[in-house]
């Protein structure tokens, strides 16, 4: 399931984009919740073709045009780079290592997973002002999840964001709740401001929340959007 969101979130975390086509949001990202609840703060920055989420320890650049995604990792000083085919097929060896699995194993699991059922947004009506602009929200559920969208139409999708939407859910497997949820955000009307999340398989949980505490729209300055000077380029991690 971690698989899963971590294809999906990335399109759902730098869904936020400027009226000129440059966008620094500050973000709020809490992960777990009670005792285990991890808060850390991110830069997310929209400029062009390239989408960038920047924390303290890690900085993933999106190169819509190129079709690939760098990840840096800053305490390391390396990063690797995944391309969107890579991506896919490595969801699809995810998905296949499922359908392999004995019939009843296989049936069990897709009953956890929600394989087959449609993840769907829907509209509640309720409005809040969020880092200065007035967003809707609209309920996530189907499959394993559950959460809300808050989205705003005060700002408009720059042309690689709207092409990242689109591109995202082809970079997850055929079949599964992992595409089944990137379809679902790529629809969302508007611009996200607010997201939780919360995916549930068996026994375990998996909670996201994220809420943009700040916005400009200023373009980024260049060195945030490349692989900081000085790292060493290293090998994908095998897939799990």
């Amino acid at each position: 399931m971690r698989a899963a969101f971590a294809l999906v979130v990335p399109a759902l975390l730098l869904a936020t984009a400027a009226q000129a086509g440059d966008l620094t949001v500050r973000q709020r990202t809490t992960t777990g919740g009670g005792r285990n609840a991890q808060t850390r703060e991110e830069t997310q920055y929209a400029h062009g073709d390239t989408l960038v989420i920047d924390g303290p320890d890690e900085r993933t650049i999106v190169d819509v045009g190129a079709r690939t995604m760098t990840i840096a990792d800053k305490r390391r000083k390396t990063y690797f780079v995944l391309t969107f085919d890579q991506m896919r097929a490595q969801a699809d060896a995810v998905q296949k290592k499922l359908q392999d699995m004995p019939r009843q194993e296989r049936g069990m699991m897709d009953q956890m997973l929600g394989n087959g059922a449609p993840v769907t947004l829907q509209p509640t009506g309720k409005k809040e002002t969020i880092a200065g602009y007035e967003a809707s929200e609209y309920t996530l559920s189907g499959g394993p999840f559950r959460g809300a969208v808050w989205t705003t139409e005060a700002l408009s999708l720059p042309e690689g964001v709207r092409k990242w939407r689109e591109l995202s859910a082809s970079a997850t497997a055929q079949q599964g709740p992992g595409r089944q949820l990137a379809e679902a955000l790529a629809h969302a009307k508007g611009v996200p401001l607010r997201t939780t999340m919360t995916a549930t398989i068996g026994p375990g949980t998996f909670s996201t929340s994220t809420e943009a505490v700040a916005v400009s729209t200023a373009p980024p300055p260049p060195d945030v959007l490349v692989v900081p000077p000085g790292f060493t380029k290293a090998a994908a991690p095998p897939m799990p």
